[in-house]
């Protein structure tokens, strides 16, 4: 099985997500202002939510599991390359239980 080349990362996460996230962070976007206004715009009124990202299995522990949220797709795409796991439902609500 062959998988196309003109298929990159981000569209196959697009597929999977159905615009469930939001498209640029909210702080410490790389994008420019006009390109986070135009994508605001656009994303209008869905609903947003967040993924769990896992950078190794070993920190998956009987106490917990000890990994992060990304909102956005670009937080998403900076950091799908370093992860091992991550879910692919978009949670609507979610807190961190320790701050270390």
């Amino acid at each position: 099985m062959t998988i196309n080349s003109s298929i990159n990362m981000s569209e196959i996460l697009y597929l999977i997500l159905h615009n469930s996230l939001t498209k640029y962070r909210t702080k410490n976007s790389k994008a420019t202002l006009l390109d986070q206004a135009e994508a605001a715009k656009h994303e209008g009124t869905d609903r947003k939510g967040g993924l769990f990202l896992v950078r190794k299995k070993n920190n998956f522990t009987p106490s917990g599991v000890r990994g992060f949220v990304a909102t956005s797709m670009e937080a998403l795409l900076a950091v799908i390359g370093d992860t091992t796991h991550w879910t692919p439902n978009v949670y609507r609500k979610y807190q961190y239980t320790n701050d270390k």
